[in-house]
């Protein structure tokens, strides 16, 4: 199943379209969803979001969403305690 892009005047899909976002100049992340994290790691999910709940992975909520900040993460993995 494909996803047929908003196209905007010129022609051109729409940035906000998934292939778009892929590929074009983007900001730099500031954090991560707990899924994200762990399949850039390798973990299961639900490890990820056990460790999380042990304060073991650094978090923040926004509403009901835990994000994991990159620059926690940086800390984190060079082994200074930011948790």
């Amino acid at each position: 199943m494909t996803i047929n892009p908003i196209r905007l005047d010129d022609g051109t899909p729409h940035p906000s379209h998934p292939d778009q976002r892929e590929n074009s100049p983007s900001v730099e992340r500031l954090g991560y969803s707990l899924e994200e994290f762990a399949a850039a790691i390798g973990i299961g999910r639900t490890l990820v979001y056990q460790a999380a709940q042990r304060g073991e992975i650094p978090t923040r909520r926004i509403g009901r969403r835990l994000i994991v900040p990159v620059a926690a993460l940086d800390a984190w993995f060079s082994g200074d305690d930011v948790a």
